[in-house]
């Protein structure tokens, strides 16, 4: 006799599984191949919000985990097939060429090659949600899970976490250097096995959002530092010297490691920081954090010392003899042309500004009143909001932020490589330290510029279908807008060109 519940019609079994926990979803998967696509069906129409699908490779097991913005359900597991003999027989039927049964609730599949196990569970669950792989906990022995995960989908992950298994009694430097060298992740990494002392690492890492070395901590060089691109570092067991941490916060001050919004060191030893604070000249006490942190990072770092970098940023400083702390503020400026059209603004406030505006500040521009009526004050503007919208949709599709921003470097490298190795045909004005990845300016000719030679490469690159590239009226010259929505293609047109026009006049 047929699952009485099929037969209900498609609208009221959405919302019956509406109801269910993703574990629950898989269970209820293995019951016939029916269910299974009504429940894939479902999944295909509706992506569920908020949901992250994780790979954890561990020992003898591999488990994929669904984490909802309100709990984590374990729902699929692969383990080998020897621990099957501790399980009682009638827990568990062969079928397919391997067991399955169930275990602590969810399903449970056991196999001689736990590697094809591992790959057969990610593949029935990322298949079912109709999910991509978001994030891979994993021993030393799972390494083979980051490529193989990076293949199978067009995202790339967005974390990885390599843990410590007691079971293993020699050092894991090998697979920390792979994970080191062959970006895997796009967003985060956790790296907590154990090396030994002798490990060092002499490459760049990044960009990334968050970098944490928990434990043995000891390899991390102020090179490695200053290679580290993300905008968190957490380093747990550091061996840094306060000779360099002077050295990194010069590196800080000049304009390096810009994108650095919260460092954080764990000593292994006792550090002595008496004088730190007179020989950078700081100055105490200025509360400057970060709208990024979360509440108890600002709360446990409001005492301390500013520093300013060239640019105008201000830091807080916070140190003691096992620990270091650097906070600084980040202004977050317009963004039309890239995220929305003009007349949309989306701000991002520190908490305890709220409400501290001037008196003379009109309530339209008040962010006491704004949040008080849900951005709604005034007539939002629905057309630039809803542009928006599909941009950030659009960004999350070509594998976010952090993809864009490596887009945005190659396209403007290979702009500046050109000026910067035309012998001065070509002239950028701007330090290579603040030069800006969106807009290339530059003049043709010289430092002074020429302005008959920019008018004929205006006309030659109009011929070829790059228009507005003449600069601001007050500046003149060449300016290249590489906004998100030009292509690396598109960009390679103007390099093409710029590298003619040269050729052309070098005679």
């Amino acid at each position: 006799m047929p699952f009485p519940i099929l037969h209900t019609p498609f609208v009221v079994l959405s919302e019956i599984i509406s109801l269910l926990e993703p574990k629950e979803i898989v269970t209820v998967s293995f019951c016939s191949k029916k269910a299974r696509r009504l429940l894939k069906r479902r999944h295909q129409r509706r992506e569920p919000l908020g949901w992250r699908l994780y790979m954890i490779d561990y020992g003898y097991w591999a488990r994929v985990d669904i984490v909802t913005p309100h709990h984590s359900y374990p729902v699929l597991s692969a383990v080998h097939i020897s621990v099957a003999r501790y399980e009682s027989e009638h827990k568990s039927i062969q079928m397919n060429g391997y067991k399955r049964g169930f275990s602590c609730d969810i399903p449970v599949l056991y196999f001689e090659d736990r590697v094809m196990g591992s790959k057969m569970i990610v593949d029935y669950v990322t298949d079912l949600f109709n999910q991509d792989v978001y994030g891979l906990i994993m021993d030393r022995n799972g390494i083979w899970a980051i490529e193989w995960i990076n293949n199978r989908q067009e995202k790339m992950l967005n974390g990885l976490e390599l843990v410590e298994n007691d079971v293993y009694n020699c050092y894991g430097d090998a697979p920390l250097n792979y994970i080191l060298r062959n970006k895997g992740a796009t967003d985060y990494y956790k790296l907590r096995d154990k090396v030994s002392d002798n490990f060092r690492f002499d490459g760049k890492l990044g960009p990334a959002i968050q970098l944490s070395i928990h434990s043995n901590g000891h390899w991390v060089t102020l090179d490695n530092l200053k290679n580290f691109d993300f905008m968190r570092i957490e380093v747990e067991e550091s061996r840094l010297s306060v000779s360099d941490l002077h050295s990194f916060l010069e590196h800080w001050r000049s304009g390096g490691s810009r994108r650095l919004a919260y460092l954080q060191l764990v000593f292994e030893k006792d550090t002595d920081f008496e004088h730190f604070d007179e020989e950078l000249e700081l100055v105490e006490k200025p509360n400057v954090v970060d709208n990024r942190l979360s509440d108890e990072e600002i709360a446990n770092s409001l005492d301390g010392y500013s520093i300013q970098r060239d640019d105008g940023v201000k830091a807080t400083i916070h140190f003691g003899i096992r620990h270091f702390v650097l906070i600084h503020g980040v202004v977050f400026g317009g963004a039309q042309k890239n995220l929305g059209a003009a007349g949309l603004t989306i701000v991002i406030v520190r908490k305890d500004l709220i409400g501290k505006q001037q008196a003379i500040t009109p309530a339209v521009f008040s962010y006491k009143e704004m949040i008080a009526n849900n951005s709604l004050y005034n007539t939002p503007p629905t057309g630039g909001i809803y542009t928006t919208n599909l941009v950030l949709k659009w960004i999350k599709s070509k594998s976010g932020l952090n993809a864009i921003y490596e887009l945005n470097l190659k396209k403007s490298g290979l702009i500046y490589g050109i000026i910067d190795n035309s012998n001065g045909f070509y002239h950028c004005a701007v330090d290579k330290r603040y030069r800006s990845i969106m807009n290339v300016c530059f003049r043709i000719g010289g430092a002074a510029g020429n302005e008959d030679l920019e008018a004929e490469f205006l006309k030659g690159a109009a011929e070829r279908n790059m228009i507005s590239l003449k600069g601001h009226r007050s500046v003149g010259g060449i300016r290249a807008s590489l906004y998100n929505a030009i292509t690396l293609e598109e960009t390679q047109v103007l390099a093409t060109w710029m590298n003619e026009f040269q050729k052309a006049h070098s005679a």
